[in-house]
């Protein structure tokens, strides 16, 4: 019996029969430290609800203005079952949040999948607004299937900077009167990445409306550039305009021909005084029938006091004052005191004048009759 035992063993341990089990063996073991590594087996969380793991807050530092970024963050899924992100939301008018995959294509974020013990990259690309060294930020939703955590909120800081930029960084102009002059100065600094500029030869672009005069600072402090350095100031001066408009087109400082930088700018060329509205039609249209007078304003741009008085009138017309003597605002109206209906077509024009500390300026208020409205005898 025990002979039999013997070799009824030893047939099992033949060199083809070890062969077969060394390889069940080690495939049970490779199985094992599969399972263990990624978590699936011998986990307590096996079977678990998905659950959400990433970077919650990052800062950049500083971030050139106007210039495109992508950064990077991971979220990784500690829960037992797969992380489904829905999708992502950003707070910014950015391009948006992408997948980043192993090959390193960037694919929209919608319905991914992150499996238990994994991790996936997200990236988010954006240009850098804000303003100069004041801290912005962007944040991020992802809308996920994690029961704890069904939106996960990331949120990415920077201050944006430049190279070369000013302090205000408009250049504002302000409420500036027809035929005068503007000036503003800003300060202007230097982080030390643009290359060396001659500060004494910076001039305008466009030099029709802008011309610039830069003063140098006392002394340079800092001068190994371990932050921004003030270099001087610019003082920005505006040829005088003949029409009222608005102020926006922005100074582009050169220096050998070659752009520095640009500064933005603000303001509003207007008359002294101004009528509103400044042109009349009659008669107008109401729900309950025709109307022949209308309510203008005449106000100072500058809060000046003054007085008004009407030096033409149109035949038919009658101009009364709410408001008297010197004032910032005068309220008038404009009456139609004729007995025939308006069914001419007629344009023509009534002017007053306005006096200030002795100055005086004359202004127009357009009247147009018939505008398509047959008018009934009054």
């Amino acid at each position: 019996m025990k002979n039999i035992a013997f070799g009824h063993f030893a047939r099992l341990l033949s060199p083809i029969r070890l062969s077969t089990l060394g390889v069940i063996c080690l495939a049970v073991v490779a199985v094992i430290l599969v399972g263990a590594e990624r978590g699936w087996l011998f986990s307590a969380t096996r079977g678990s609800p998905p659950r959400i793991e990433m970077e919650r807050e990052l800062d950049l530092g500083r971030a050139d203005l106007n210039r495109p970024r992508i950064n990077r963050f991971n979220v990784t899924n500690s829960g037992g079952q797969p992380l489904i992100i829905r999708s992502a939301k950003t707070s910014c008018r950015c391009q948006g949040v992408f997948h980043e995959t192993f090959e390193g294509n960037q694919e929209e974020v919608r319905d991914l999948a992150v499996h238990p013990g994994e991790t996936a990259v997200l990236g988010i690309s954006f240009v850098a607004t804000g303003s100069l060294g004041v801290q912005t930020g962007i944040s991020v939703d992802l809308e996920t299937n994690d029961p704890i955590e069904p939106v996960a909120h990331f949120g990415l800081v920077y201050t944006p900077s430049a190279p070369i930029y000013s302090i205000p960084p408009v250049v504002r102009f302000g409420t500036v009167s027809v035929a005068q002059s503007a000036e503003a100065t800003v300060d202007v600094f230097d982080d030390g990445r643009a290359s060396r500029v001659n500060w004494a030869g910076v001039a305008s672009l466009n030099p029709g409306p802008y011309s610039v005069r830069f003063t140098p600072a006392a002394a340079k402090q800092d001068a190994n550039y371990s932050r921004p350095v003030l270099v001087g100031s610019l003082t920005v001066s505006r040829q005088p305009s003949a029409q009222p408009a608005e102020i926006d087109e922005p100074v582009v400082v050169i220096s050998g021909g070659q752009e520095v930088f640009r500064l933005p700018v603000s303001g509003k060329v207007v008359n002294d005084f101004e009528l509103t509205p400044a042109t009349l039609t009659f008669p107008r249209q109401s729900s309950s029938g025709l109307i022949y007078e209308s309510v203008i304003l005449c106000r100072s741009n500058h809060d000046k006091a003054f007085s008004i008085k009407t030096i033409k009138i149109l035949e038919d017309f009658e101009v009364m004052y709410s408001t008297a003597g010197q004032q910032s605002c005068h309220q008038m109206k404009v009456v139609y005191v004729g007995k025939h209906s308006l069914t001419t077509p007629r344009k023509d024009e009534i002017v007053f004048e306005v006096n200030s500390e002795g100055n005086t300026a004359t202004l127009r208020l357009a009247v147009s009759t018939a505008d398509g409205i047959i008018a009934n005898e009054k």
